[in-house]
């Protein structure tokens, strides 16, 4: 999937609305909520946890890219997991069922 894609779907999922509908089928105000564009995740390494604020369909790989840049780690040496599974580059936050507040943990692999 190249990059405009993605964009495309940032776009349209951070405006979407989930609707329920009421018995006699009209949609009132209450009844919308919104699909949050940012959310903010946790990474914890070696105890240390840090804040991030993602998209939520931002790849796994982007939030290493992130993590390269604002704590000096080599991105080809870290690696996340979330709930025990390790998490694939190829993969987004939502693939993965990350949510708002979620914490990550991140392992160095050295080579």
């Amino acid at each position: 999937m190249n990059s405009n894609n993605i964009n495309d779907l940032q776009n349209f999922f951070s405006t979407l609305y989930i609707t329920k509908t009421t018995e006699n089928s009209k949609i009132s105000n209450e009844n919308f909520q919104y699909f949050p564009q940012s959310i903010q995740i946790f990474i914890n390494h070696t105890g240390e946890i840090f804040p991030l604020t993602v998209e939520v369909f931002s790849s796994i790989e982007y939030v290493k890219f992130l993590i390269q840049n604002s704590y000096q780690m080599n991105l080809l040496q870290i690696n996340l997991s979330f709930g025990g599974k390790v998490l694939r580059n190829e993969t987004t936050l939502y693939d993965n069922n990350i949510g708002n507040h979620s914490t990550l943990n991140l392992f160095v692999k050295y080579t």
